[in-house]
């Protein structure tokens, strides 16, 4: 049991090094494909996806020792993370079309994750915080969700399919963790809101990638013939 336990673990790792690696790769390539102008994306996504980064590094900071040797790791990559999606908030109004995307989907929706994060900051309560996230990870992602099917042109493919690659590792990564669990509790553990917000987050990275997907299959066998 306990062989069959260290090598879940180990398995468990290798998909939470992977998730990590292709979601820091896939920011890079996507502000990389901005200045590039092979995309155009939409800033109301990222100032609401950068307020849900900054968010989850704070909480983590809050609690943690600040020793070196007692600092863990996953702190570092969120703040990549973070950093990596304001700069590509900042790309998108600056070297994208920026305001040209504002209209009355892109208002409500900055407005819902900005209210996310005032509740977020009045609340110190778990669930409240998980809700916001949710609210706010949401309400960034519909103006790009709708845009898509439309304008599916404006997003570039290659960083999208890393991001889809890599929530699919940390979804693994947490189903590895919690079939070796014992004590899951009720669904307010931790572990299961964790496994709550994966899951979320997979399905809506499926669900703006697909239509891209879709368009560049279409485009790939127009140029064939």
């Amino acid at each position: 049991m306990e062989v069959l336990q260290s090598s879940s673990a180990v398995g468990a790792l290798i998909f939470i090094f992977a998730s990590s690696l292709l979601l820091i790769w896939s920011e890079i390539l996507y502000i990389k494909a901005i200045i590039d102008k092979q995309c155009d994306p939409n800033p109301i996504t990222w100032f609401s996806w950068s307020i849900g980064a900054w968010m989850l590094v704070i909480v983590e900071i809050s609690g943690v020792a600040w020793e070196i040797e007692a600092f863990p790791i996953r702190i570092v990559f969120l703040i990549v993370i973070a950093v990596a999606t304001s700069i590509i908030c900042l790309c998108s109004i600056f070297i994208g079309k920026g305001k040209n995307y504002i209209g009355l989907t892109e208002v409500c929706s900055g407005i819902a994750s900005v209210i996310g994060a005032c509740i977020w900051y009045a609340y110190d309560a778990p669930w409240v915080a998980f809700m916001s996230a949710i609210v706010i990870d949401a309400m960034g992602a519909l103006p790009t969700a709708i845009s898509v099917r439309s304008h599916p042109g404006h997003e570039a493919l290659f960083p999208w399919t890393l991001t889809v690659l890599g929530s699919a590792a940390n979804l693994f990564a947490l189903l590895i963790l919690l079939s070796q669990t014992t004590e899951i509790g009720m669904l307010g553990n931790s572990s299961w809101t964790a496994l709550i917000f994966a899951t979320y987050y997979l399905a809506i990275n499926l669900f703006i990638w697909l239509p891209i997907r879709q368009h560049s299959r279409k485009r790939y066998s127009t140029a064939m013939f």
